[in-house]
Order: C-alpha cells, then sequence, then structure tokens
C-alpha cells in the first residue's frame, strides 16, 4: 500500500484507487470515496468522459461543502 498526498483532485483521481478526503485543523478523515475507473488510466482519455466529469464535481462538493460548513456560510468565493 502506498500514501500520497496531495491537494490537486484529478491527480487523485488519476493515481489513486480510494481517496480519503481530510477536514482540516484538526485534521480528521472526512470521507473515503472508491475511485471508479479502471486501471491503466489514460489521462487525456479519461478526462473527455461525461463520468471523469461527473466524479470531479462530486469530490468539489464534497471538498467545498466542509468548507462551507466550517465557516457558517452558504457562499464561498474563492
Amino acid at each position: 500500500m502506498v500514501v500520497f498526498v496531495t491537494h490537486d483532485i484529478d491527480e487523485a483521481i488519476l493515481l489513486s484507487d480510494k481517496i480519503v478526503m481530510m477536514t482540516a485543523n484538526p485534521g480528521r478523515v472526512y470521507r473515503e470515496i472508491k475511485v471508479p475507473f479502471e486501471r491503466p488510466r489514460n489521462r487525456s482519455e479519461l478526462v473527455q468522459t461525461g463520468e471523469y466529469t461527473k466524479f470531479r464535481n462530486e469530490l468539489l462538493s464534497l471538498f467545498y461543502s466542509d468548507i462551507v460548513s466550517r465557516i457558517g456560510g452558504e457562499e464561498v468565493v474563492l
């Protein structure tokens, strides 16, 4: 088993079989998500699929929902 830490969602999808999302301060496991794409993964082909876009958007939504819950607002401007 290899544990790889990244802040890049695309990199996590490409290299991982399972993504473990952490909360900030204190760092705790927030969610564990299985990556639904078979290996080997070809980045240039994968990023063009609707399944990839949907999965990536779901991960971003989980990420930002944790931020919103921590700051107590309904809108996050980055």
